[in-house]
């Protein structure tokens, strides 16, 4: 197994990360890969996965949008990011309300509650939002590199074992 992918033992108790793995593929993210089990697998459902933004400065972003044209299974909740130019300009290139951009990633989070966090910052602020989103229980999706440290990737892990 490559170091892109997740192994998650328990199938039916990680479904919706499941769900979140095939976004996170079509995003470019890792892969989350179920083991087999003998717990029963959920039915799927048809509600629509709640997906947000954090971060406009990694190129992976553009392709994102790309993908999620292609998804009905998915909604785009919210787009953050602290440079006001940059976010107006995402959201005039991408067709998004500005209801839907955010200046800060704590508003993001309470307002839009996504169920799941794409993160394009720059590496260094990995931490914080990985941090701010665990405290809500949204699962985060990074690009490469993780960590600026290996002190930086402690705090994540920890961050996410309590979230």
């Amino acid at each position: 197994m490559s170091d892109d992918h997740l192994v998650l033992d328990d199938p039916a108790r990680h479904s919706r990360r499941a769900f979140v793995s095939a976004l996170l593929v079509a995003a470019g993210g890792a892969q989350v890969v179920a083991q087999p089990s003998s717990a029963p697998v959920p039915a799927a459902t048809s509600r629509r996965l709640r997906v947000g933004v954090a971060g406009l400065v990694h190129g992976h972003v553009r392709g994102l949008m790309g993908a999620l044209g292609k998804r009905s299974d998915i909604d785009l909740v919210g787009v953050f990011d602290a440079d006001a130019a940059l976010r107006a300009r995402f959201g005039t290139q991408h067709g998004l309300e500005a209801t839907r951009l955010f200046a800060d990633l704590d508003t993001l989070l309470t307002t839009a509650r996504p169920e799941a966090l794409l993160v394009y910052t720059n590496t260094f602020d990995h931490l914080a939002v990985i941090e701010t989103a665990a405290r809500r229980g949204v699962h985060v999706m990074v690009e490469k590199p993780l960590a600026v440290s290996v002190a930086h990737a402690t705090a994540m892990a920890t961050a996410a074992a309590r979230g």
